[in-house]
């Protein structure tokens, strides 16, 4: 069993090869000096702060997927499947149930012309133990 919502969420999104395929998923942070195309999953909040020690048995998360590539083509098709895929999610992984409940998405600018490109794709899954 996962020890937390985010830890099953990041094993149902590492058995997802569509995008693992394209771009390396990484759970809160990427490891300093990688190349792109990559992607960090993150939970930015749970309202139920008990669900880390165990003691919630359900509650609503909102996961943050950052996508960093090189160009905007691969950018947007690498968006647009993270946001389908996510879109769609009804499982049980890591002895959590899941699905999501709204997907959003946005893009923001680069600083500089050589960095890379960062797309965003947020959802509100509701979980459950169980």
């Amino acid at each position: 069993m996962a020890n937390s919502v985010d830890e099953a969420y990041y094993q149902w999104l590492s058995t997802q090869t569509a995008i693992t395929t394209l771009a390396t998923v990484y759970w809160q942070e990427a490891p300093t000096g990688i190349s792109v195309p990559y992607m960090v999953f993150w939970k930015v909040d749970d309202p139920n702060d008990k669900q880390h020690i165990g003691k919630a048995e359900q509650g609503v998360a909102r996961m943050q997927h950052d996508i960093w590539v090189k160009n905007k083509a691969l950018g947007a098709s690498t968006q647009a499947l993270v946001r389908r895929t996510v879109d769609a999610l009804k499982t049980t992984t890591g002895g959590y149930t899941m699905y999501t409940e709204g997907v959003s998405e946005q893009i923001l600018p680069r600083a500089e012309a050589t960095e890379p490109y960062h797309y965003v794709v947020d959802a509100v899954v509701r979980w459950r133990v169980g």
